[in-house]
């Protein structure tokens, strides 16, 4: 294994939070849960850490883990209330989000069971076509009150008289 991948050096890393703690090996190895030996390893570049071990490492030295954009721009984790199946498993972050009402036949062959609020394209051809047009969607769609597909459906038939 590479000590420094695309930019990363994680033995410079976990070295800066150590003394930005002021913290031996030992000492950042407990506070993270992490065996002095992990610390070590990967402070010499030979072993990984896991991503929730080195966040409570720099947390110790007031420091926390981000993902920067190639401007140097923050970019935030998907929104947690983002739209889910059904079932309440969230739906596929690489595709996008679209009502289920907008998606007619999709519960034709489905009579009797619930219709969840929202659904996602198989189609990326569609996709990317969409997403030329309008751009990449930050994130999955959030489900407000007045958006389940009977009240959509329900608008619609008012709007139509």
């Amino acid at each position: 294994m590479s000590p420094v991948a695309d930019g990363f050096d994680l033995g410079r890393v976990l070295r800066r939070i150590r003394r930005t703690a002021d913290v031996s090996q030992r000492e950042l190895a407990a506070a993270a849960g992490l065996s002095a030996s992990a610390v070590g390893h990967a402070e010499a570049g030979t072993r990984d850490l896991p991503s929730r071990a080195l966040a409570r490492a720099a947390g110790l030295a007031g420091l926390r883990l981000a993902l920067l954009d190639a401007d140097g721009r923050e970019v935030t984790g998907m929104d947690p209330d983002g739209a889910r199946d059904a079932t309440r498993r969230r739906l596929p972050a690489h595709l996008d989000t679209q009502h289920t009402d907008e998606v007619a036949d999709r519960w034709a062959h489905r009579p009797g069971r619930e219709q969840p609020w929202f659904t996602f394209g198989l189609d990326r051809a569609a996709r990317d076509r969409q997403r030329a047009r309008a751009g990449t969607p930050e994130d999955h769609d959030v489900p407000v009150p007045g958006d389940s597909p009977a009240e959509r459906r329900n608008r619609r038939r008012e709007a139509a008289r």
